[in-house]
């Protein structure tokens, strides 16, 4: 096998989901560290990487990671963040209503390890949980199986937690919102999978259940959000989300051929802002330490002589450094305090937070850029 031309099938061999050895290379994005483990900052020791090489199964058409590997690092704390507070709050009253859920009906969740879970939200509305073994009239996984090297087992197990007339609700990473926007900072150590609705359908149906409806959400950048049952029609929504996958070229047999050269571009652009700023004298300094922030700062290879700092609002997170580098991570009070000219925001998804939460830099002047899908002013929120 080759990575750079002549592809066959990944180190993995076979799809995660449904096991096909047919295989197209998509985007290689190097070695990368983990994004889960924050090392303190007068660490030396060296993280270990892994390869961050982008598949799609030609059967299924399931984005995935090329390699396998086992994250034996114990994740460092972030903070639950108003935006997913309040994405939680609307999702949950959204799913209520569109699938007439009621006060005392129960439920099953499956969260990502990074948190996200809707079980406050869910309680608040009169859901109870379900108890073990008890089927649940709602199982919902939020960004949790794409984070699965084993999909097609916990899938299943996931979806007999549901009641014979309940609904299965995932809301996971958006394999065509990532591919048309160009959010390469998603594709990331400890992701090994990226759906789209071809890929969860082909998975759904698989373990004998339909497809009801399909929708988007702006979470964590872009996210793709799936109903289903054990029986029932779909509604428009999903024909209509299959024609735009088709036609972008992310389903089964799609010409991603373009991808890569547009990588390499948003790559570029990211580097010759932060190389001109550096240049010119401009002070710049990161906000954020997510997991996606350590993926795009070490495939772009930046260290402290072109990023100083970031700031966080994890107190777990202070005082350590981003894993691969040797940025530091210092408290917001700190990154006001040294009141610099740019900041760019690595939890872009969650701009317009980060953004009023830094408002005493307003007076200063300072200016507030986004990384991707290429480094651009963001504008007042006034």
């Amino acid at each position: 096998m080759t990575r750079d031309g002549n592809h066959t099938s990944p180190p993995i061999g076979h799809c995660r989901s449904c096991g096909s050895d047919l295989f197209s290379h998509v985007i290689d994005l190097g070695h990368q560290p983990s994004g889960t483990s924050f090392p303190l900052l007068d660490d030396p020791r060296t993280e270990p990487t892994y390869p961050v090489d982008l598949w799609r199964c030609d059967r299924c058409g399931l984005l995935q990671l090329g390699d396998r590997f086992s994250q034996i690092e114990e994740e460092i704390s972030g903070v639950r963040s108003a935006t997913h507070a309040a994405h939680a709050k609307s999702g949950t009253e959204a799913l209520i209503s569109e699938l007439n859920l009621q006060p005392g009906m129960t439920y099953a969740h499956t969260r990502s390890p990074h948190g996200d879970g809707w079980e406050v939200e869910l309680e608040a509305a009169g859901l109870l949980p379900a108890r073990k073994d008890q089927p649940a009239d709602l199982v919902l996984d939020i960004f949790g199986v794409m984070h699965s090297e084993n999909f097609d087992h916990d899938f299943g197990e996931t979806l007999e937690k549901m009641a014979p007339n309940g609904y299965f609700v995932i809301e996971t990473q958006d394999a065509l919102q990532l591919i048309s926007q160009g959010e390469f900072a998603t594709i990331r150590v400890g992701h090994p999978l990226y759906f789209n609705a071809h890929s969860l359908i082909s998975a759904l149906q698989r373990h004998g259940f339909a497809p009801i409806s399909c929708s988007t959400t702006a979470a964590h950048g872009g996210a793709l959000k799936l109903v289903a049952a054990h029986e029932g029609s779909a509604d428009a929504s999903v024909a209509a989300r299959l024609t735009a996958e088709v036609a972008a070229g992310v389903g089964p047999g799609g010409d991603l051929s373009g991808i890569a050269q547009r990588m390499i571009s948003t790559k570029s652009k990211l580097l010759d802002f932060l190389h001109s700023q550096q240049e010119a004298g401009v002070h710049v300094a990161g906000y954020g330490a997510p997991s996606r922030g350590v993926g795009l700062l070490n495939w772009l290879g930046v260290t402290s002589d072109l990023l100083p700092y970031t700031a966080d609002l994890s107190p777990a997170k202070q005082g350590r450094r981003i894993p691969g580098t040797d940025i530091p991570i210092v408290s917001p009070a700190e990154l006001i305090l040294r009141r610099p000219d740019i900041v760019l925001i690595l939890n872009y998804d969650m701009a317009p937070e980060v953004r009023r939460g830094l408002a005493e830099l307003d007076d200063h002047g300072t200016r507030f850029f986004l990384p991707m899908p290429e480094p651009r002013e963001m504008p007042d929120l006034s």
